[in-house]
């Protein structure tokens, strides 16, 4: 039985669009659980198209019925997997290829090196990927971010920079943003961005990043824009 839901669906028909919840969404698979393949070809013959822009378990355990309904959404764009566990799953039973998934959210998920890669691989068309705060990365891991050419934004904490990852990131030809997150990030982690010539701003968020820092960064890269918030230690 299908212990996933989808989290929030959008969807068009013609110039008609309704925002489904959780909630909604939740009971709308319920319903069609039984027949669920068939109620997908359905809407997707019958909407202009069908939009899955969360996907969620009540135990936030992924399970390879989870996968299977992936695999039944062609018109997948958004992936939100952040703070879910039992990713390793994507290795046994991996994902199709979704080349129309634009965005992957894994942050503080269990995701490690192979189920990583395993998503890469099926979604190798991304602009935005969120890898922040999973400690089950590796340095070596995280370089296959290089496979991603169109990725435009990446969201990353401070212990995942490193002399690894910077080499791979400098590959990206399309990299314009970097999230910085959390307390592990310090002026001595934004200045190893400093080699990434293409990166037009960095966000940095809940780290030990100084008014200081962000000067000297400034001082080499002028036309970077570093932006932070209220949060930061000065």
């Amino acid at each position: 039985m299908i212990s996933v839901a989808l989290g929030i669906a959008r969807y068009s028909h013609q110039s008609n669009c309704k925002l489904l919840d959780a909630f909604d969404a939740n009971d709308l698979v319920a319903n069609y659980r039984q027949n669920l393949p068939t109620w997908l070809c359905r809407v997707t013959g019958e909407l202009a198209f069908i939009e899955i822009t969360s996907i969620y378990s009540d135990e936030q355990c992924l399970s390879k019925d989870d996968v299977d309904l992936m695999n039944q959404c062609p018109t997948l764009k958004y992936l939100d997997l952040s703070g879910m566990m039992g990713l390793q799953v994507c290795s046994s039973h991996p994902l199709c290829v979704h080349e129309q998934v634009r965005a992957l959210i894994l942050s503080g998920s269990d995701v490690d090196d192979l189920s990583l890669k395993q998503l890469i691989d099926a979604c190798p068309n991304l602009l935005h990927l969120d890898i922040e705060n999973c400690a089950q990365i590796s340095c070596n891991g995280l370089s296959d971010v290089r496979q991603l050419e169109s990725l435009e934004t990446l969201s990353i904490d401070g212990k995942q920079v490193s002399n690894e990852l910077i080499p791979a990131l400098s590959t990206l030809p399309n990299l314009k943003c970097i999230t910085l997150v959390g307390p592990d990030a310090s002026d001595v982690t934004l200045k190893m961005l400093i080699p990434l010539r293409g990166v037009k701003e960095i966000v940095i968020l809940g780290t030990q990043v100084t008014q200081s820092g962000i000067k000297d960064f400034r001082s080499i890269r002028p036309e970077t824009t570093v932006a932070y918030n209220h949060e930061q230690m000065h």
